[in-house]
């Protein structure tokens, strides 16, 4: 094929184009296309500083890609190490169930150089009731025995870090109250700022409503009791009605109560006469269920002012009227000792920890070794008495580390709170309750002695979770 007359008419028509430099009236100029850039030629041959600049810009974005997905895949890498670890330990230092608690296994806290060997009290085992979720308020259902926040005697052991667990949630959870370790029932969580600082003010500024149940010694009286003695030098405040028991929930609060009394006759107490535990007999054999409104919020208020009433919590050892009520827990004997579990976690935590020097706390834990010792060598011994009797060192309840703890509740429980806004948004006005299942010793009651206010707040239902 011959391309040689088109080539010619190409340069030809290059030859004879002029352009108008002077900015003069030639029509030709005037009608000739504009020019544009040359379009890509990827043939074209590239000088030397283009081919050095073009292979910077290509070793540029090549080396900073790889580096990005280098540092992705080290930030992956590491995060998988950690999560790993995080997961080994888990498994190593899951509690121990046994008798219906949960036994956190010791582990070392403090300086590497003068470590401390701490052992958490047992706690309640099994997930916490969850009431209501969301993202401004977590409520829950309090079980006994735990705590609300860590302590020296609970350092892994208590609600805020069983409760992150169970949610599987990290970052803020912050208690917007507290609980005894003895109490149970309602609680108010929250895991949002804003949702602390909104329902903080409203129980500062007493806008939520607490309704508390509680089981006394002795007849309460018919009409409404008010006590405001001081609780710990600080202004107190709390309301008391008396509430009619159903004489089948009446009637088992009887038998158990002196099922109890009969373990702490046989059990021996903390060394004071069984005669002690009856007071005289009197009203105390009586029982009876009041409803507690609380105004303000200290520090074992409610059990200070039963007690300064005369109608203390029936099995409140540490508020419970007089020294014969300060009794001793019969069941931190040597029964729980004779667990195999708890055998095992306290033998092998001492042949790990007793050859470590500079250690501290390491006593608890061979008291603990040696009431396991005294209960394999006395396997028919109910291990409830005080052993003042038979001689052998170390057989009293006084050297058992763990004879003043608590393995339950007690009757005290935190019923209902309530109150209006703040559950959605700042601007939300809804009113809103919540209400945790009474236990069997407050089943059934007459709604009639409640408060006012109270028994419509009962005849709502429980606000839960949407």
């Amino acid at each position: 094929m011959n391309h040689g007359g088109a080539t010619a008419r190409k340069n030809s028509r290059r030859r004879h184009k002029t352009v108008d430099r002077g900015g003069g009236n030639n029509a030709r100029t005037a009608n000739a296309p504009q020019q544009h850039a040359p379009p890509f030629q990827p043939n074209r041959r590239m000088s030397c500083c283009e081919r050095l600049r073009n292979r910077g810009i290509k070793m540029y974005y090549h080396l900073t890609w790889q580096t990005n997905t280098w540092k992705e895949l080290k930030k992956t890498r590491k995060k998988q190490a950690r999560q790993r670890i995080r997961e080994e330990k888990a498994l190593q230092n899951a509690p121990l169930i046994a008798n219906g608690l949960s036994y956190t296994q010791p582990f070392l806290r403090g300086e590497p150089q003068n470590p401390t060997l701490q052992m958490d009290r047992p706690i309640a085992a099994g997930d916490i009731p969850i009431i209501y979720h969301s993202d401004r308020l977590v409520v829950v259902h309090k079980p006994s025995p735990i705590p609300s926040q860590k302590n020296q005697a609970y350092a892994r052991a208590h609600m805020r870090a069983v409760l992150k667990r169970q949610l599987n949630h990290s970052g803020r959870f912050a208690a917007l109250h507290r609980l005894d370790v003895c109490t149970t029932g309602v609680m108010l969580w929250s895991p949002d700022k804003e949702g602390i600082q909104v329902f903080s003010k409203k129980i500062r500024e007493r806008d939520v409503q607490k309704i508390y149940l509680s089981l006394v010694r002795g007849a309460f009286p018919a009409e409404p009791r008010m006590c405001n003695e001081d609780v710990d030098g600080k202004e107190s405040l709390t309301h008391f009605y008396r509430l009619e028991l159903d004489q089948a929930t009446l009637e088992a609060n009887r038998k158990m109560m002196a099922a109890t009394k009969t373990r702490r006759r046989r059990g021996g107490g903390s060394g004071h006469n069984a005669h002690d535990d009856d007071g005289g007999g009197g009203d105390e054999e009586v029982f009876s269920l009041v409803c507690c409104v609380p105004r303000t919020g200290r520090k074992h208020q409610i059990r200070k002012h039963l007690k300064f009433l005369g109608y203390p919590i029936a099995n409140d050892p540490r508020h419970g009227g007089h020294a014969g009520l300060q009794y001793n827990n019969h069941d931190a004997g040597l029964g729980i000792y004779r667990d195999p579990t708890l055998v095992q976690l306290f033998r092998q935590a001492w042949a790990t920890y007793k050859d470590m020097p500079h250690l501290k706390g390491w006593e608890e834990l061979k008291q603990h070794v040696k009431c396991c010792d005294l209960a394999a060598a006395r396997p028919d011994d109910s291990g409830d008495g005080d052993g003042d009797g038979d001689g052998e060192e170390g057989s009293g309840q006084k050297e058992r580390p763990w004879n003043m703890m608590w393995l339950g509740p007690i009757y005290l429980h935190a019923w209902m709170y309530y109150g209006v806004g703040g559950l959605k948004s700042n601007e939300d006005t809804a009113p809103w309750c919540f209400r945790a299942q009474r236990p069997e010793w407050a089943a059934t009651f007459d709604m009639d002695g409640l408060p006012p206010g109270v028994k419509d707040q009962c005849n709502l239902p429980s606000t839960r979770t949407a």
